[in-house]
């Protein structure tokens, strides 16, 4: 097998079967990778950090127990590069943080040692963005240079899994695990064409990533699988979330309601994502589902007002004790969140809840379950929900903030890119992207399908009744 072997680009679940059949060797599938991703990601820039004699190791203990007749993990012998936004044993872990240069974890966090259980090979970590807080992928100095979108150098990769979806799309690895507060699964599976799912909100372990062992932004912080093709987002889900969940509703039966909002007020896409949406509404149409045109279930202002107060309250209980003060609070503000992300919902938002009270935030949480009380009852009604990702595809790379120019009009940064993502968080849903080329080429545009709470595993399966691959 060679770097540029067609068994590398096949699917994860068919290496997995051919690792099970000991058809290939763990090894060297792990080496082929491992040299694919050494020739090609100077032009990417999306692995931060590759750990080749790790990996090896690791492959070739995969090895002996195959040899030896152990048993085998659903991912057995499988290589996979991981996002640096996860604590993993051994394996520096900066969060985009530059003061974490040096930071080796002691332990996995349990999402990670799940896929460990499973049986996985870590080849590596993929680039993020500082402090894992953008829609582009810029590692702050030392931690590397801003990664770019395989598919179109000139156009960034998302953030902040910008480099899992970038290795994904480039052929470097086969799985990723992403995180998402604010479309951080999603807007990258959208800009580099791959399959991403932001689960339901609790369903997979999140509570342990951060670099203390502890939570980042409970409240709207969801982990997810990332792939390139259904099949292979079913099967990491299956790890990441092995056991059926008891609030799992009763999935429905043959024809659905299929809800679409092709946009919502103040934020238009353009036609290449209007087309996009409505090759999913043809999708739905011909695997004999019933579609109707509808407005979003909640307020979307409300939402992403209410996501930053959460998000903002957070993220105050994560800076270091000294800088708790409203002046250093204030200062953090206008460095971080306006200066760098700009003006907009977002920063207004997030500010607010920063300099938020226990009390509001309590409020906050309390209004929160009712909007996702008020999304659960809209989708029992129509239990697939479909919406753009963003206004347009991938946007051109640009310094992170500044407002971005569309139909005529310098729209907000964050209004841009949050604008489809942000609201949606509030709900919990989880929420695939489905990947759609164009007929004649050009960037793929990503759709957000959502479905009930902890309807996950239903979800992708309803998602292949849409024949989604044949308009990927």
């Amino acid at each position: 097998m060679s770097a540029d072997s067609p068994a590398l680009l096949s699917s994860a679940t068919a290496l997995v079967g051919a690792l099970r059949r000991r058809e290939v060797r763990s090894v060297d599938v792990t080496r082929v990778f491992l040299d694919r991703i050494a020739a090609g990601d100077h032009r990417v820039r999306c692995v931060a950090r590759l750990e080749p004699d790790a990996a090896l190791r690791q492959a070739a203990a995969a090895d002996r127990l195959a040899d030896a007749g152990g048993p085998l993990g659903p991912l057995h012998g499988l290589p996979m590069t991981l996002k640096d936004g996860y604590r993993v044993a051994g394996s520096r872990s900066t969060f985009g943080l530059p003061y974490l240069h040096f930071y080796h974890p002691k332990g996995d966090c349990e999402a990670v040692a799940r896929l460990r259980r499973a049986g996985a090979v870590f080849l590596g970590r993929t680039a993020v963005p500082f402090g894992c807080f953008d829609w582009q992928c810029k590692p702050p100095p030392p931690l590397g240079r801003e990664c770019v979108n395989p598919l179109d150098p000139a156009r960034t990769p998302g953030g902040s899994s910008g480099g899992s979806a970038a290795a994904l799309a480039a052929g470097f690895t086969p799985l990723e695990l992403g995180s998402d507060v604010a479309g951080s699964i999603r807007y990258p599976a959208h800009c580099c064409g791959v399959y991403g799912l932001r689960a339901t909100l609790g369903l997979i372990p999140s509570d342990d990533i951060a670099p203390d062992g502890g939570a980042l932004t409970p409240a709207t912080l969801a982990l997810g699988p990332m792939a390139r093709s259904l099949d292979d987002l079913a099967l990491l889900l299956s790890v990441l979330a092995p056991e059926p969940d008891p609030r799992v509703p009763a999935p429905p039966m043959g024809r659905l309601r299929v809800a679409v909002t092709r946009s919502v007020p103040g934020l238009p896409v353009d036609p290449q994502t209007a087309a996009a949406v409505e090759a999913v509404v043809t999708q739905a149409r011909a695997a004999g589902h019933e579609v109707v045109e509808t407005v979003p279930p909640f307020d979307f202002d409300e939402a992403f007002a209410l996501w930053g107060l959460l998000v903002g309250y957070e993220m105050r209980g994560a800076l270091p004790r000294p800088l708790r003060n409203a002046v250093a609070i204030r200062a953090f503000a206008a460095w971080f969140l306006f200066g760098r992300l700009g003006d907009g919902p977002l920063s207004v938002s997030i500010r607010r809840g920063l300099l938020a009270s226990e009390a509001d935030y309590r409020t906050g949480l309390a209004r929160r379950d009712e909007l996702m009380a008020q999304a659960d009852r809209f989708l029992v009604e129509h239990p697939l929900w479909v919406l753009p990702t963003s206004p347009t595809p991938a946007i051109r790379r640009q310094r992170s903030g500044r407002p971005i120019r569309f139909e005529g009009a310098a729209v907000p940064y964050s209004q841009f890119l949050g604008g489809y993502l942000c609201p949606t968080v509030t709900p919990g849903t989880p929420a695939a992207v489905v990947p759609v080329r164009p007929p004649g080429g050009g960037l793929p545009v990503g759709v957000q399908v959502h479905a009930r709470r902890f309807a996950d595993r239903w979800l992708v399966a309803a998602l292949g009744s849409f024949r989604t691959d044949a308009i990927a």
